[in-house]
């Protein structure tokens, strides 16, 4: 990763600090065939986005994640309803029409 410029971090805080963009993923349950996870909550104090987390990022950081969330897993709600901070609304709407024009890119093909 270091060849390509990519700093990985341990520590949620440390990965956000003076951030402008903060991408959060969902978690793919369907795709697990075991337990990774001891537990959701593990899984939100240590990897979900929280005000506390998220105040180590810029302070007008946005707040990204191209859905659908796992709310209280992957990020508080608070945060993903927040409409001066979550992009999150707008990020899904454009995904679809990207996904579709490109579909229609490839199906004239």
């Amino acid at each position: 990763m270091k060849k390509f410029g990519v700093n990985a971090f341990t520590d949620m805080k440390k990965g956000l600090k003076d951030c402008d963009i903060v991408m959060m993923l969902r978690l793919q349950n369907e795709r697990m065939s075991s337990s990774y996870l001891s537990s959701n909550r593990e899984y939100y104090e240590y990897y979900g986005l929280t005000p506390d987390k998220l105040e180590h990022a810029k302070s007008d950081a946005l707040i990204m994640h191209p859905g659908p969330m796992n709310r209280g897993i992957e990020i508080d709600t608070i945060l993903a309803d927040d409409i001066n901070k979550s992009v999150i609304k707008e990020q899904v709407e454009l995904g679809v029409a990207v996904r579709m024009a490109c579909l229609k890119i490839f199906c004239l093909k």
